[in-house]
C-alpha cells in the first residue's frame, strides 16, 4: 500500500509542531471547501487535507510519520545504491565475458572445441540429455510398477486408473523416442 505523505498534502516540513499543521489545515480548508473553490478536484483535494489534518494532529502519529518519511528516504538512497552496485557489477562482467568471447573469436575453431570452457558445457550438455532420456524411462516405469501389484490391490483400480496410466505410458513414450531421436541420432549424424 503506497504511504501518502501529510506533510506534502499539507505543506508543511517534517519538523512541524501542531500549531504549524493547524495553520496550515485551515489556509487549505478555506482555499480548497468546494464551496468556495468551483475546480472539479476541490472535493477530493478538501477530503485529502482533512485526512491530513485528522492524520497529523496527533503528536504521537505526526512523529512516527516524520519517522516513517525519514525510513523511506533512507531505504530508497539504499534500493538506488543497491542498483548502481548492480549495474558496476554487470558493467564489468559484460566487459569480461566480451574479452572471453572475443578472445576465443580469434582462435580457431578445434582449438576453442578443445578449450575447457566449451569441453565443460558439452559435458553438461551431454548429462542433461541422459537425465532427460532417464526420465522418459521412469515416466514409462511408473504405470508399469503400478500394474504388476497384487491381484487385491489391482481389484481397487477403476478404468480410469489404467486409461491414466496408459496416457502415461504412451507419453513416456514419446518423450523418449523424441529424446533419442533430437538428442541422440541427430548428434551422432553430425
Amino acid at each position: 500500500m503506497y504511504m501518502v505523505n501529510y506533510f506534502q498534502v499539507l505543506g508543511i516540513s517534517e519538523t512541524a509542531d501542531r500549531s504549524e499543521v493547524k495553520r496550515a489545515y485551515r489556509d487549505l480548508a478555506k482555499e480548497w471547501h468546494p464551496d468556495r473553490n468551483p475546480d472539479p478536484k476541490a472535493p477530493a483535494a478538501f477530503i485529502l487535507i482533512n485526512e491530513a489534518y485528522e492524520f497529523l494532529i496527533d503528536d504521537e502519529r505526526r512523529t512516527s510519520h516524520r519517522l516513517l518519511g525519514q525510513a523511506d528516504k533512507r531505504a530508497e538512497a539504499l534500493r538506488k545504491r543497491r542498483e548502481e552496485r548492480y549495474k558496476e557489477w554487470v558493467e564489468q562482467s559484460r566487459r569480461a565475458v566480451r574479452e572471453r568471447a572475443a578472445s576465443h573469436a580469434k582462435q580457431s575453431y578445434d582449438k576453442f572445441a578443445s578449450s575447457p570452457l566449451y569441453r565443460t558445457a558439452m559435458v553438461l550438455n551431454r548429462l542433461y540429455d541422459y537425465l532427460f532420456l532417464a526420465l522418459g524411462c521412469l515416466i514409462i516405469a511408473v504405470p508399469v510398477v503400478v500394474m504388476n501389484r497384487p491381484e487385491e490391490e489391482r481389484e481397487k483400480f477403476t478404468s480410469t486408473t489404467y486409461a491414466t496410466m496408459g496416457l502415461t505410458m504412451f507419453m513416456g513414450l514419446l518423450f523418449t523416442y523424441f529424446i533419442w531421436k533430437f538428442l541422440f541420432k541427430e548428434r551422432s549424424s553430425d
